[in-house]
Protein backbone atom coordinates (compact mmCIF):
# COMPACT_ATOMS: atom_id res chain seq x y z
CA UNK A 1 0.00 0.00 0.00
CA UNK A 2 1.10 3.94 -0.43
CA UNK A 3 1.23 4.81 2.87
CA UNK A 4 3.50 1.63 4.18
CA UNK A 5 5.52 2.47 1.17
CA UNK A 6 5.46 6.08 2.00
CA UNK A 7 6.15 5.78 5.82
CA UNK A 8 9.34 3.13 5.39
CA UNK A 9 10.53 6.43 2.52
CA UNK A 10 10.16 9.14 5.13
CA UNK A 11 12.06 6.83 7.57
CA UNK A 12 14.58 6.44 5.38
CA UNK A 13 15.00 9.86 4.57
CA UNK A 14 15.56 10.40 8.14
CA UNK A 15 18.08 8.25 8.34
CA UNK A 16 20.08 9.62 5.37
CA UNK A 17 19.72 13.60 6.93
CA UNK A 18 17.00 14.43 3.95
CA UNK A 19 14.38 15.22 6.34
CA UNK A 20 16.25 17.96 7.77
CA UNK A 21 18.81 20.82 7.88
CA UNK A 22 22.01 20.07 9.32
CA UNK A 23 22.96 23.05 11.15
CA UNK A 24 26.49 23.94 11.85
CA UNK A 25 25.49 25.28 15.53
CA UNK A 26 24.47 21.13 16.29
CA UNK A 27 28.24 20.24 16.40
CA UNK A 28 29.98 16.76 15.24
CA UNK A 29 28.05 13.48 16.07
CA UNK A 30 31.71 11.84 16.58
CA UNK A 31 31.95 14.32 19.67
CA UNK A 32 28.86 12.60 20.89
CA UNK A 33 30.12 9.64 20.22
CA UNK A 34 33.29 9.99 22.32
CA UNK A 35 30.93 10.85 24.99
CA UNK A 36 29.10 7.72 24.78
CA UNK A 37 32.53 5.81 24.72
CA UNK A 38 33.51 7.73 27.94
CA UNK A 39 30.53 7.37 29.93
CA UNK A 40 30.49 3.39 29.03
CA UNK A 41 33.96 2.93 30.21
CA UNK A 42 32.71 5.01 33.57
CA UNK A 43 29.63 3.30 33.73
CA UNK A 44 32.03 -0.62 33.53
CA UNK A 45 34.34 0.94 36.01
CA UNK A 46 31.46 1.76 38.52
CA UNK A 47 30.26 -1.76 37.76
CA UNK A 48 26.85 -0.35 36.57
CA UNK A 49 26.95 -2.22 33.34
CA UNK A 50 29.14 -5.23 31.96
CA UNK A 51 31.53 -5.45 29.57
CA UNK A 52 30.74 -6.97 26.43
CA UNK A 53 33.50 -8.31 24.24
CA UNK A 54 34.78 -6.57 20.88
CA UNK A 55 32.20 -5.62 17.90
CA UNK A 56 33.64 -6.49 14.66
CA UNK A 57 35.04 -3.53 13.02
CA UNK A 58 33.24 -1.14 10.48
CA UNK A 59 34.25 -1.29 6.91
CA UNK A 60 33.42 1.47 4.84
CA UNK A 61 31.91 -0.99 2.46
CA UNK A 62 29.42 -1.84 4.94
CA UNK A 63 27.55 1.59 4.87
CA UNK A 64 24.50 0.94 3.66
CA UNK A 65 24.06 4.72 2.39
CA UNK A 66 25.74 8.45 2.57
CA UNK A 67 25.06 10.62 5.79
CA UNK A 68 25.61 14.08 6.73
CA UNK A 69 29.51 15.11 7.04
CA UNK A 70 28.45 15.76 10.67
CA UNK A 71 27.00 12.44 11.48
CA UNK A 72 29.15 8.94 12.08
CA UNK A 73 27.86 5.29 11.69
CA UNK A 74 28.53 3.27 14.54
CA UNK A 75 27.35 0.20 15.70
CA UNK A 76 24.34 0.00 18.08
CA UNK A 77 26.53 -2.04 20.67
CA UNK A 78 28.67 1.10 21.00
CA UNK A 79 25.91 3.16 21.94
CA UNK A 80 23.41 1.85 24.33
CA UNK A 81 23.61 -1.46 27.14
CA UNK A 82 21.45 -4.40 26.06
CA UNK A 83 19.45 -6.66 28.73
CA UNK A 84 18.05 -9.66 26.93
CA UNK A 85 14.44 -10.78 29.36
CA UNK A 86 13.73 -14.22 30.23
CA UNK A 87 10.81 -16.62 31.27
CA UNK A 88 10.23 -17.88 34.22
CA UNK A 89 9.97 -21.60 34.46
CA UNK A 90 6.36 -22.44 33.80
CA UNK A 91 7.00 -25.95 36.24
CA UNK A 92 7.27 -23.38 39.16
CA UNK A 93 3.88 -21.74 39.82
CA UNK A 94 5.32 -19.68 42.62
CA UNK A 95 6.68 -17.48 39.79
CA UNK A 96 3.50 -17.27 38.21
CA UNK A 97 0.62 -16.98 41.18
CA UNK A 98 -0.31 -14.08 42.42
CA UNK A 99 1.42 -11.74 39.96
CA UNK A 100 2.43 -8.41 40.69
CA UNK A 101 4.73 -7.20 37.87
CA UNK A 102 4.36 -6.72 34.34
CA UNK A 103 5.71 -9.43 32.27
CA UNK A 104 6.06 -8.02 28.29
CA UNK A 105 5.74 -10.65 25.67
CA UNK A 106 5.92 -9.40 21.79
CA UNK A 107 2.13 -9.94 21.62
CA UNK A 108 1.72 -7.26 24.46
CA UNK A 109 4.00 -5.06 22.25
CA UNK A 110 2.32 -1.78 21.26
CA UNK A 111 3.93 -0.86 17.87
CA UNK A 112 5.25 2.22 18.29
CA UNK A 113 3.31 2.89 21.37
CA UNK A 114 3.29 2.67 25.14
CA UNK A 115 2.95 -0.88 27.21
CA UNK A 116 0.52 -0.38 30.56
CA UNK A 117 -0.53 -3.71 30.54
CA UNK A 118 0.08 -7.21 30.31
CA UNK A 119 -1.48 -10.28 29.59
CA UNK A 120 0.63 -12.00 32.48
CA UNK A 121 2.09 -10.90 35.24
CA UNK A 122 4.90 -12.39 37.47
CA UNK A 123 5.20 -13.26 41.60
CA UNK A 124 6.94 -10.80 44.30
CA UNK A 125 9.16 -14.30 44.25
CA UNK A 126 9.70 -14.07 40.28
CA UNK A 127 11.00 -10.99 41.17
CA UNK A 128 13.83 -11.90 43.86
CA UNK A 129 14.57 -14.95 42.45
CA UNK A 130 14.82 -15.23 38.53
CA UNK A 131 15.06 -11.07 37.68
CA UNK A 132 17.09 -10.28 40.52
CA UNK A 133 14.96 -7.45 41.19
CA UNK A 134 15.94 -5.50 38.14
CA UNK A 135 13.06 -4.14 36.62
CA UNK A 136 12.81 -2.07 33.06
CA UNK A 137 12.01 1.58 34.60
CA UNK A 138 9.21 3.56 33.39
CA UNK A 139 10.68 5.59 30.07
CA UNK A 140 13.04 2.14 28.94
CA UNK A 141 12.68 1.50 25.05
CA UNK A 142 12.37 -2.02 24.32
CA UNK A 143 12.38 -4.30 20.90
CA UNK A 144 11.39 -7.45 19.68
CA UNK A 145 14.34 -9.50 18.09
CA UNK A 146 12.67 -13.04 17.58
CA UNK A 147 10.10 -13.54 14.70
CA UNK A 148 8.71 -10.09 14.93
CA UNK A 149 11.91 -8.32 14.30
CA UNK A 150 12.31 -4.25 15.03
CA UNK A 151 8.70 -4.25 17.42
CA UNK A 152 9.63 -1.33 18.93
CA UNK A 153 7.67 0.21 22.15
CA UNK A 154 8.21 1.85 25.52
CA UNK A 155 7.80 0.60 28.86
CA UNK A 156 4.75 1.99 30.56
CA UNK A 157 5.14 0.93 34.25
CA UNK A 158 8.48 -0.57 35.65
CA UNK A 159 7.89 -4.44 33.96
CA UNK A 160 10.31 -7.51 33.19
CA UNK A 161 9.81 -8.73 29.77
CA UNK A 162 10.83 -12.03 27.96
CA UNK A 163 13.89 -13.77 26.13
CA UNK A 164 12.53 -12.27 22.81
CA UNK A 165 12.42 -8.43 23.81
CA UNK A 166 15.29 -6.26 24.47
CA UNK A 167 15.19 -3.30 26.50
CA UNK A 168 17.66 -0.31 25.35
CA UNK A 169 19.54 1.88 27.32
CA UNK A 170 22.00 4.90 25.70
CA UNK A 171 24.99 5.13 27.11
CA UNK A 172 24.81 9.33 27.59
CA UNK A 173 23.85 11.61 30.61
CA UNK A 174 21.09 12.27 31.78
CA UNK A 175 20.63 15.64 29.35
CA UNK A 176 21.18 13.93 26.10
CA UNK A 177 20.08 10.27 26.41
CA UNK A 178 16.00 10.76 26.23
CA UNK A 179 17.16 12.72 22.46
CA UNK A 180 19.04 9.35 21.92
CA UNK A 181 15.98 6.99 22.79
CA UNK A 182 13.56 8.95 21.03
CA UNK A 183 15.60 9.06 18.15
CA UNK A 184 16.17 5.24 18.01
CA UNK A 185 12.60 4.58 18.84
CA UNK A 186 11.82 5.76 15.47
CA UNK A 187 14.57 4.55 13.74
CA UNK A 188 14.87 0.88 15.03
CA UNK A 189 12.10 -0.67 13.40
CA UNK A 190 14.16 0.01 10.03
CA UNK A 191 16.98 -0.44 11.25
CA UNK A 192 16.48 -3.72 12.77
CA UNK A 193 14.94 -5.06 9.66
CA UNK A 194 18.92 -5.01 8.09
CA UNK A 195 20.58 -7.05 11.06
CA UNK A 196 22.61 -10.43 10.01
CA UNK A 197 19.44 -12.90 10.85
CA UNK A 198 18.94 -16.77 11.27
CA UNK A 199 16.37 -19.32 10.73
CA UNK A 200 14.25 -20.60 13.06
CA UNK A 201 11.46 -22.48 13.10
CA UNK A 202 8.68 -20.20 13.23
CA UNK A 203 10.87 -17.48 11.35
CA UNK A 204 13.29 -14.97 11.08
CA UNK A 205 15.37 -14.06 14.53
CA UNK A 206 18.36 -12.03 15.57
CA UNK A 207 21.16 -12.87 18.26
CA UNK A 208 22.91 -10.64 20.48
CA UNK A 209 25.73 -10.53 18.64
CA UNK A 210 23.99 -9.23 15.62
CA UNK A 211 21.94 -6.98 17.24
CA UNK A 212 25.08 -5.14 19.03
CA UNK A 213 26.60 -5.06 15.55
CA UNK A 214 23.18 -3.33 14.00
CA UNK A 215 24.43 -0.09 12.31
CA UNK A 216 22.98 3.29 12.88
CA UNK A 217 23.84 6.47 11.44
CA UNK A 218 23.57 8.81 14.16
CA UNK A 219 23.25 12.55 13.86
CA UNK A 220 24.26 15.28 16.50
CA UNK A 221 21.85 15.19 19.34
CA UNK A 222 19.77 18.51 18.21
CA UNK A 223 19.35 17.11 15.07
CA UNK A 224 18.52 14.10 16.67
CA UNK A 225 15.29 16.27 18.57
CA UNK A 226 14.66 17.97 15.01
CA UNK A 227 13.99 14.76 13.36
CA UNK A 228 11.31 12.98 15.92
CA UNK A 229 9.87 16.44 16.05
CA UNK A 230 9.41 16.09 11.92
CA UNK A 231 8.61 12.69 12.29
CA UNK A 232 6.07 13.16 14.50
CA UNK A 233 4.64 15.96 12.05
CA UNK A 234 4.37 13.48 8.94
CA UNK A 235 3.34 10.12 10.52
CA UNK A 236 -0.04 11.48 11.65
CA UNK A 237 -1.00 12.41 8.15
CA UNK A 238 0.60 8.83 6.82
CA UNK A 239 -1.96 6.79 9.23
CA UNK A 240 -4.66 8.77 7.88
CA UNK A 241 -3.64 8.07 4.47
CA UNK A 242 -3.88 4.53 5.66
CA UNK A 243 -6.81 4.71 7.00
CA UNK A 244 -8.32 5.88 3.86
CA UNK A 245 -6.24 3.56 1.82
CA UNK A 246 -7.75 0.11 4.25
CA UNK A 247 -11.42 1.69 3.85
CA UNK A 248 -11.18 1.87 0.22
CA UNK A 249 -9.55 -1.28 0.10
CA UNK A 250 -12.63 -2.64 1.99
CA UNK A 251 -15.07 -0.64 -0.14
CA UNK A 252 -13.36 -1.94 -3.72
CA UNK A 253 -13.94 -5.70 -2.22
CA UNK A 254 -17.41 -4.92 -1.53
CA UNK A 255 -18.13 -3.08 -4.07
CA UNK A 256 -18.62 -6.09 -7.17
CA UNK A 257 -21.25 -8.03 -4.75
CA UNK A 258 -23.01 -4.55 -3.78
CA UNK A 259 -23.50 -4.13 -7.35
CA UNK A 260 -24.51 -7.90 -8.15
CA UNK A 261 -27.02 -7.56 -5.29
CA UNK A 262 -28.00 -3.99 -6.49
CA UNK A 263 -28.48 -5.15 -10.07
CA UNK A 264 -30.36 -8.81 -9.04
CA UNK A 265 -32.79 -6.51 -6.63
CA UNK A 266 -33.90 -4.23 -9.55
CA UNK A 267 -34.19 -7.01 -11.73
CA UNK A 268 -36.56 -8.64 -9.24
CA UNK A 269 -38.67 -5.29 -9.06
CA UNK A 270 -39.17 -4.29 -12.53
CA UNK A 271 -36.85 -1.58 -12.43
CA UNK A 272 -33.84 -2.88 -14.84
CA UNK A 273 -36.15 -2.89 -17.76
CA UNK A 274 -38.93 -1.61 -19.89
CA UNK A 275 -42.85 -2.85 -19.32
CA UNK A 276 -43.94 -3.23 -23.06
CA UNK A 277 -47.86 -3.41 -23.55
CA UNK A 278 -47.21 -5.80 -25.90
CA UNK A 279 -45.94 -7.98 -24.01
CA UNK A 280 -49.17 -8.77 -22.12
CA UNK A 281 -49.78 -9.45 -18.80
CA UNK A 282 -47.91 -12.42 -16.15
CA UNK A 283 -51.05 -13.28 -14.66
CA UNK A 284 -52.26 -14.63 -18.14
CA UNK A 285 -48.99 -16.74 -18.08
CA UNK A 286 -49.33 -17.62 -14.96
CA UNK A 287 -53.31 -19.26 -15.34
CA UNK A 288 -51.09 -21.16 -18.49
CA UNK A 289 -48.91 -22.71 -16.48
CA UNK A 290 -51.43 -23.66 -14.02
CA UNK A 291 -53.45 -25.16 -16.88
CA UNK A 292 -51.05 -26.65 -18.06
CA UNK A 293 -50.26 -28.49 -14.59
CA UNK A 294 -53.80 -29.85 -14.38
CA UNK A 295 -53.04 -31.59 -18.00
CA UNK A 296 -50.18 -33.45 -16.82
CA UNK A 297 -52.02 -34.00 -13.27
CA UNK A 298 -54.71 -35.68 -15.32
CA UNK A 299 -52.54 -37.39 -17.77
CA UNK A 300 -50.77 -38.89 -15.05
CA UNK A 301 -47.20 -36.84 -15.76
CA UNK A 302 -47.13 -35.43 -12.59
CA UNK A 303 -48.96 -35.98 -8.81
CA UNK A 304 -51.28 -33.93 -7.65
CA UNK A 305 -50.41 -31.41 -4.78
CA UNK A 306 -51.74 -29.63 -1.64
CA UNK A 307 -53.32 -26.20 -2.60
CA UNK A 308 -50.98 -23.56 -1.76
CA UNK A 309 -52.37 -20.74 0.98
CA UNK A 310 -52.93 -17.31 -0.93
CA UNK A 311 -49.91 -14.94 -0.94
CA UNK A 312 -51.03 -12.41 2.38
CA UNK A 313 -50.24 -8.67 1.15
CA UNK A 314 -48.31 -8.29 4.50
CA UNK A 315 -45.61 -10.86 2.84
CA UNK A 316 -44.77 -8.67 -0.58
CA UNK A 317 -41.32 -7.62 0.12
CA UNK A 318 -41.37 -4.70 -2.36
CA UNK A 319 -43.46 -3.29 -5.10
CA UNK A 320 -43.36 -4.93 -8.49
CA UNK A 321 -44.84 -3.94 -12.31
CA UNK A 322 -47.95 -4.01 -12.81
CA UNK A 323 -48.55 -6.58 -15.49
CA UNK A 324 -46.26 -8.86 -13.54
CA UNK A 325 -47.43 -10.99 -10.60
CA UNK A 326 -46.67 -12.34 -7.54
CA UNK A 327 -47.27 -16.29 -6.91
CA UNK A 328 -45.96 -18.88 -5.08
CA UNK A 329 -42.90 -21.10 -6.44
CA UNK A 330 -44.77 -23.91 -6.18
CA UNK A 331 -47.27 -22.25 -8.66
CA UNK A 332 -44.46 -22.87 -11.00
CA UNK A 333 -41.95 -25.96 -10.27
CA UNK A 334 -42.20 -29.41 -9.37
CA UNK A 335 -40.10 -30.26 -6.32
CA UNK A 336 -38.78 -34.26 -5.88
CA UNK A 337 -37.11 -35.22 -2.48
CA UNK A 338 -34.12 -37.66 -2.95
CA UNK A 339 -34.56 -41.11 -1.66
CA UNK A 340 -33.85 -40.78 2.53
CA UNK A 341 -34.94 -44.79 2.97
CA UNK A 342 -32.28 -47.69 3.76
CA UNK A 343 -31.36 -47.69 0.17
CA UNK A 344 -29.54 -44.07 0.75
CA UNK A 345 -26.44 -43.65 -1.27
CA UNK A 346 -24.02 -42.88 1.46
CA UNK A 347 -20.17 -42.28 1.37
CA UNK A 348 -19.72 -45.96 1.53
CA UNK A 349 -21.41 -46.63 -1.78
CA UNK A 350 -19.98 -44.05 -3.88
CA UNK A 351 -17.31 -44.57 -6.91
CA UNK A 352 -14.90 -43.52 -8.68
CA UNK A 353 -17.21 -43.17 -11.79
CA UNK A 354 -20.66 -44.51 -13.01
CA UNK A 355 -23.87 -42.30 -12.21
CA UNK A 356 -23.54 -38.94 -10.94
CA UNK A 357 -24.59 -38.31 -7.16
CA UNK A 358 -24.53 -35.04 -6.50
CA UNK A 359 -24.55 -33.17 -3.11
CA UNK A 360 -23.90 -30.00 -1.81
CA UNK A 361 -20.29 -29.91 -1.97
CA UNK A 362 -21.16 -29.98 -5.93
CA UNK A 363 -23.45 -26.60 -5.71
CA UNK A 364 -21.94 -23.42 -7.04
CA UNK A 365 -24.81 -21.25 -7.75
CA UNK A 366 -24.60 -21.20 -11.36
CA UNK A 367 -24.89 -24.63 -13.86
CA UNK A 368 -23.57 -27.64 -12.56
CA UNK A 369 -20.04 -29.21 -13.80
CA UNK A 370 -18.80 -32.31 -13.04
CA UNK A 371 -15.25 -31.04 -11.23
CA UNK A 372 -16.70 -32.21 -7.81
CA UNK A 373 -19.57 -34.56 -8.04
CA UNK A 374 -19.56 -38.18 -6.54
CA UNK A 375 -20.88 -41.09 -8.56
CA UNK A 376 -22.80 -44.56 -7.61
CA UNK A 377 -22.88 -47.58 -9.66
CA UNK A 378 -25.70 -48.64 -11.52
CA UNK A 379 -27.31 -51.47 -9.39
CA UNK A 380 -27.08 -48.52 -6.31
CA UNK A 381 -29.21 -46.07 -7.99
CA UNK A 382 -31.56 -48.97 -9.30
CA UNK A 383 -32.40 -49.45 -5.82
CA UNK A 384 -33.58 -45.69 -5.38
CA UNK A 385 -36.99 -44.50 -5.29
CA UNK A 386 -37.11 -40.66 -5.79
CA UNK A 387 -34.40 -37.88 -6.27
CA UNK A 388 -33.59 -38.72 -9.99
CA UNK A 389 -32.25 -35.45 -12.00
CA UNK A 390 -33.19 -34.45 -15.40
CA UNK A 391 -31.51 -31.82 -17.62
CA UNK A 392 -32.77 -28.49 -16.48
CA UNK A 393 -33.65 -28.98 -12.98
CA UNK A 394 -32.73 -26.69 -10.57
CA UNK A 395 -30.78 -28.33 -7.29
CA UNK A 396 -31.18 -26.26 -4.30
CA UNK A 397 -29.77 -27.06 -0.74
CA UNK A 398 -32.51 -27.37 2.11
CA UNK A 399 -29.80 -28.41 5.43
CA UNK A 400 -25.54 -27.41 5.81
CA UNK A 401 -24.65 -25.40 3.08
CA UNK A 402 -28.51 -23.19 2.82
CA UNK A 403 -29.23 -21.69 0.02
CA UNK A 404 -26.47 -22.93 -2.63
CA UNK A 405 -28.14 -24.30 -5.93
CA UNK A 406 -27.04 -25.16 -9.30
CA UNK A 407 -28.75 -25.81 -12.76
CA UNK A 408 -28.22 -29.02 -14.49
CA UNK A 409 -27.74 -28.88 -18.11
CA UNK A 410 -25.15 -31.91 -18.49
CA UNK A 411 -26.34 -34.43 -16.78
CA UNK A 412 -29.46 -37.09 -18.70
CA UNK A 413 -29.00 -39.45 -15.21
CA UNK A 414 -28.60 -38.98 -11.85
CA UNK A 415 -29.85 -38.44 -8.30
CA UNK A 416 -29.55 -36.28 -5.33
CA UNK A 417 -28.26 -36.55 -1.94
CA UNK A 418 -30.33 -35.91 0.76
CA UNK A 419 -30.08 -32.19 1.78
CA UNK A 420 -31.31 -31.19 -1.90
CA UNK A 421 -34.49 -30.95 -3.30
CA UNK A 422 -34.92 -31.04 -7.20
CA UNK A 423 -37.08 -28.22 -8.51
CA UNK A 424 -38.32 -28.78 -12.25
CA UNK A 425 -40.22 -25.65 -13.76
CA UNK A 426 -43.06 -25.21 -15.63
CA UNK A 427 -43.02 -23.93 -19.39
CA UNK A 428 -43.46 -20.38 -19.36
CA UNK A 429 -40.73 -19.78 -16.99
CA UNK A 430 -37.20 -19.22 -18.20
CA UNK A 431 -34.27 -21.17 -16.31
CA UNK A 432 -32.18 -18.04 -16.26
CA UNK A 433 -34.61 -15.71 -15.13
CA UNK A 434 -34.97 -18.49 -12.06
CA UNK A 435 -31.21 -18.42 -11.81
CA UNK A 436 -31.24 -14.39 -11.23
CA UNK A 437 -34.22 -15.22 -8.72
CA UNK A 438 -32.12 -17.61 -6.90
CA UNK A 439 -29.13 -16.02 -6.94
CA UNK A 440 -30.55 -12.64 -5.80
CA UNK A 441 -31.45 -10.95 -2.01
CA UNK A 442 -35.06 -11.87 -2.18
CA UNK A 443 -34.28 -16.04 -1.92
CA UNK A 444 -32.12 -15.03 1.30
CA UNK A 445 -34.93 -12.88 2.23
CA UNK A 446 -37.17 -15.97 1.87
CA UNK A 447 -34.69 -18.33 3.47
CA UNK A 448 -34.40 -15.75 6.64
CA UNK A 449 -38.71 -16.21 6.94
CA UNK A 450 -38.87 -19.48 6.37
CA UNK A 451 -35.70 -21.28 8.12
CA UNK A 452 -36.39 -23.90 11.14
CA UNK A 453 -33.84 -24.47 13.53
CA UNK A 454 -31.41 -22.30 15.63
CA UNK A 455 -28.13 -24.75 15.58
CA UNK A 456 -28.42 -25.73 12.09
CA UNK A 457 -31.15 -23.77 10.08
CA UNK A 458 -32.94 -26.05 7.94
CA UNK A 459 -35.87 -25.89 5.26
CA UNK A 460 -38.11 -28.72 4.20
CA UNK A 461 -39.63 -28.97 0.61
CA UNK A 462 -42.78 -27.93 2.03
CA UNK A 463 -40.94 -24.16 2.93
CA UNK A 464 -39.40 -23.70 -0.84
CA UNK A 465 -42.96 -24.10 -2.10
CA UNK A 466 -44.35 -21.13 -0.44
CA UNK A 467 -41.75 -18.53 -1.43
CA UNK A 468 -42.94 -15.99 -3.23
CA UNK A 469 -41.96 -15.38 -6.92
CA UNK A 470 -42.12 -11.96 -8.99
CA UNK A 471 -43.42 -13.64 -12.27
CA UNK A 472 -43.12 -11.08 -15.38
CA UNK A 473 -44.13 -12.35 -18.90
CA UNK A 474 -42.00 -14.18 -20.83
CA UNK A 475 -41.05 -11.63 -22.75
CA UNK A 476 -39.68 -9.70 -20.73
CA UNK A 477 -37.71 -12.51 -18.74
CA UNK A 478 -36.11 -12.35 -21.88
CA UNK A 479 -34.99 -8.97 -21.65
CA UNK A 480 -34.23 -8.87 -17.97
CA UNK A 481 -31.60 -11.95 -18.86
CA UNK A 482 -30.26 -9.99 -22.21
CA UNK A 483 -29.82 -6.69 -19.73
CA UNK A 484 -28.21 -8.49 -16.48
CA UNK A 485 -26.05 -11.25 -18.14
CA UNK A 486 -23.06 -9.23 -19.80
CA UNK A 487 -23.88 -6.75 -16.76
CA UNK A 488 -22.60 -9.17 -14.06
CA UNK A 489 -20.15 -10.65 -16.69
CA UNK A 490 -18.90 -7.19 -16.78
CA UNK A 491 -18.59 -7.55 -12.87
CA UNK A 492 -16.64 -10.40 -12.40
CA UNK A 493 -14.51 -9.45 -14.38
CA UNK A 494 -13.99 -6.14 -12.62
CA UNK A 495 -13.82 -8.28 -9.35
CA UNK A 496 -11.00 -10.84 -10.69
CA UNK A 497 -8.93 -7.70 -12.14
CA UNK A 498 -9.31 -6.12 -8.52
CA UNK A 499 -7.83 -9.39 -6.89
CA UNK A 500 -5.24 -10.04 -9.21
Amino acid sequence: MIAEKLRKAILQAAMQGKLTEQLPEDGNARDLLAEIQQEKKRKIKAGEIKATGPLSPMLISEEPFDIPENWIWAKLGELVDIGIGRTPSRQQPKYWSGGKYNWIAISDMVPNGIVNHTKELVSQLAFTECFKEKLCPKGTLIMSFKLTIGRVSIVGEPSFHNEAIISIYPLLLSSKKDSFSNYLFKVLPEIALTGDTKGAIKGSTLNSKSIRNLLVPVPPSNEQNRIVTRIDQVMPLIDELERAEEELDALEKEFPDKLKKSLLQAAMQGRLTEQLPEDGDARDLLAEIQNEKKRKIKAGEIKPTKPLPPIDPEELPHEIPSNWTWTKLGELVMFENGDRGKHYAGKEKWTASGIPFINAGSLNNTYLDDASVNYIDERTFNKLRSGFIKKGDILFCLRGSLGKFAINEIFEKGTIGSSLVILRKHPGLETEYLRFYFSSPLIKLMIRTFTTGSAQPNLSASNVNNFIFPLPPIQEQLRVINRLTPLLYMINQLEKTWKQ
